[in-house]
Parts: structure tokens; sequence; C-alpha cells
């Protein structure tokens, strides 16, 4: 459950990159050459995916392109279920992840859930989908989802209760879709695992909108590959993500040896407040520098507090998990995606962030169709 310290050497042949490992930093990257600034070091695809109740009509369930102010025609929607819109014909019909999770997408619309599980579910149902799949020789990149670290052991029992009710509904529509067999112990400890990997490892995936409008997180997903980077406050590393591809560039020159670092959080927060977002999502406190840097500085009495809303205001290099790159940037790669179809950027919001409360229909009302 906790993820293996070895990943397939294939994750970063041909890349100036190294998976390291040790006890106190778990599995992390560097760079096995001098790096220039912008230099792009890696490319990261998503394994798995759920794109948002509110935005399932404008993203493609397989390419995640974003449809471009418009939805996507209702002929490009899943047919039995109704939850999944394609942006072409092609997407709709090589999508066999899809094909494999639709029953258990369908008994799932019947659930009333906030949001956040609703989608936390949705992941779920794809993962075993694939597991599936996997068993029956298709060649899927999934090997990483079973890699990837999970926080579960370090949850207070107030986090698992809180999932206790919901799982027993989620283990009756994967039982009514097939995609498990049985509904013991040991399963609920998996797929309470699974969500654990979900919140660890999750990258948000964020609609790159004109500068007058917010942007827009559409849905979340995993990227394996990109799972091995650490967190800095002072990330020497950002990524751009096209549909469903992720790539990884420097953001300053970078020395032989040196440990490759991405932001997981707002880094415009004040130290403190970084530090128990981190613990309390990622289960860490960070050490990095500019942590260390701003704490002693606290503990001196020499910092000068600065509110929160003035620095949001002040400019600031990108930050890969909550901002996104210029246009021009973003103008410089293609799009993983159909014709026309938006750039997106990522972010990674954290799944405790957000409210995990359901609310739940009667037995009767949740029934296969």
């Amino acid at each position: 459950y906790m993820g293996s310290m070895d990943a397939p050497a294939c994750y970063f042949d041909d890349t100036p990159v190294r998976l390291c490992s040790s006890p106190s930093k778990g599995r992390y990257l560097v760079a096995t050459r001098t790096l220039e600034k912008g230099e792009e070091i890696l490319q990261a695809t998503c394994a798995v995916s759920a794109v948002f109740e509110s935005h399932k009509k404008r993203v493609c369930a397989a390419c995640l392109a974003v449809a471009c102010g418009v939805k996507y025609e209702d002929i490009m929607k899943c047919s039995h279920c109704h939850q999944v819109w394609y942006c072409s014909s092609s997407c709709r019909d090589e999508d066999a992840v899809h094909r494999r999770a639709c029953p258990s997408l369908k008994l799932l619309s019947s659930a009333k859930f906030d949001a956040t599980v609703i989608n936390v579910f949705r992941t779920v149902i794809n993962i075993c989908a694939i597991e599936q799949l996997t068993e029956l020789g298709l060649d899927l990149a999934v090997v990483g989802i079973g890699l990837l670290v999970s926080n579960r052991e370090q949850w207070r029992e107030e986090q698992v209760q809180s999932w206790r009710k919901p799982l027993k509904v989620l283990l009756r529509i994967l039982q009514h879709g097939s995609l498990i067999a049985n509904d013991d112990a040991e399963t609920v400890e998996r797929l309470l695992h699974l969500i654990s990997k979900m919140e660890c490892n999750a990258f948000g995936l964020y609609q790159v909108s004109s500068s007058h409008q917010r942007d827009v997180c559409t849905g979340k997903g995993l990227f394996p590959t990109a799972s091995y980077f650490n967190h800095s406050c002072a990330p020497n590393v950002e990524a751009v993500q096209y549909g469903s591809k992720m790539t990884f560039q420097t953001k300053e020159a970078v020395n032989e040896g040196d440990e490759l670092c991405i932001e997981y959080i707002d880094t415009n927060l004040p130290c403190s407040a970084r530090r128990a977002m981190l613990q309390d999502v990622y289960g860490f406190s960070c050490c990095c520098s500019r942590c260390d840097q701003e704490s002693s500085r606290a503990v001196s009495g020499s910092v000068t507090k600065v509110s929160y809303a003035l620095k949001q205001g002040q400019t600031k290099t990108h930050n890969p998990k909550h901002k996104p790159p210029s246009r021009k940037k973003l103008s410089k790669k293609g799009l993983a995606g159909s014709p026309g179809a938006s750039t997106v950027t990522l972010v990674q919001p954290s799944l405790a962030s957000e409210s995990t409360d359901c609310q739940f229909r009667t037995e009767s009302e949740l029934t296969a169709d």
C-alpha cells in the first residue's frame, strides 16, 4: 500500500533526472548534469483522471482537452451513463477505461454526495477499471499508480471515520459494476489507501482563462512520474500541463546533483501557514531553506509582517501549482488535445482542503437503473 521505493527505470530514461531515496526525504529527483534555466527535463502522462461534475461537458474525459467557451455536443457523450463527454468520436471510441467503469459511474450519479467525494469516487472507479483492464493484458501505463505513496497510516481516527459511511455506498457501486468481488475489511482498507494516494499525489487541472477572470479547476488526475518531485517553498522546477501531458522545466540554473523540487501549495502564504498546510495534507513539516530562513527571522524578531492580501498583489514568478504561466509561454508548446482546445496549466489543490461531508439518499434511491 505504501508504495515501493523502486520505480521503473524507464520512467527517467533519456532524461537529465535520476531517482534517489533516503529515510528522511523518501523518494526524490536530482539533476544528473548541469541544467540551464528554462530547460525541459521531464514529461509525465496522466494515468487516471476525473473531471469535476461542474465541468464534465467542457472537458474531454479521454484526452482532457478543454472546449473553448462552449460545451461539447451531446452526440459526444456516453449514451449509457451520460456522465462523460468527449472532444471527438475517436476519443470516445478509444476510451476502454470508461467502457469498463461506465456501469459504476452511472450508479454513482444517483448518489447525493459532496462534490469532493464525487470526484474522489470517480477516480477510484476509474482506477479499479484500469486494474481490471491491466489484468486482461491491455497495454495501459498504470503501473505507476501502484508505486505511489499512501499516508493512510498517518490518518487520525476522525479522518478514517469520515470515510466509513461513504465507503459503504462506494462498495455497492463497485460491486454493481463488477469492479470488486468482496466488500470485506481488506477491500475497505485498500480503498482508504487509494483515497490517501490521491490526496497526496493528485494534481488539479486548471483551465487558463482570460486575464480578467479567475482560473477554474476542471478536475484532478494522477501523473505518477510527477509524484517523485519533492516540495520546496523555493522550487527550482515548474510545470505546464497540456491535455494529458505535463512538462517540467527548470526555473533557474541547476547544478549537477542538486535536488529538483516543485511547489505543492501556494507559497505566498506565511511560513507557519505553509508548514501547517503541508503537515495536515501531505504529512510532513517543510524544512526547505526558505522556511528555515523565515522561521529563524521570525524567532529573532527581524521579520516584517506583510499581509496575505498585499503579497497576492506583488509580482511573483510562476507558481506551477497555483498560477498559470503567461500566454506567451503557453504558446511555445503545442496542446495535446483536439484542435482549437484551450490550454490548461497544473495546480495541486489538496483533497483535504475541501469538505468531505456527505448527504445520502435512502437505500431505495441508490439502486441500479
